[in-house]
């Protein structure tokens, strides 16, 4: 493996850790659950999150369909990864920027 392999992979690391981040400081009441502002809030942070590409029609749909949990934001975190998921691209909530 290559050092830019190795760069981008840690990069990537770097981004899925600030997006889950994102995330829960989007829950300010701690409480596991997302209420509508604070669902309009994560909207918010998410539009201005370096690194990723945010599917706000599919995260909308994703989360009229399903409760507004944090387990439930974060599944959508793992389809992500291009080589592991069996979501098609079109659908994913969150995809990695290329740069």
């Amino acid at each position: 493996m290559t050092w830019f392999f190795h760069l981008q992979s840690a990069v990537r690391a770097d981004t899925v850790q600030t997006l889950m981040d994102v995330i829960l400081r989007s829950d300010m009441d701690m409480n596991s659950s997302f209420s509508e502002k604070e669902i309009n809030v994560l909207y918010l942070r998410l539009k201005n999150l370096p690194g990723v590409k945010v599917n706000h029609d599919a995260l909308q749909r994703s989360l009229g369909e399903k409760s507004h949990t944090l387990t439930n934001v974060f599944s959508l975190v793992q389809d992500m990864d291009m080589e592991q998921s069996d979501v098609p691209e079109e659908e994913r909530v969150f995809q990695f920027e290329e740069v």
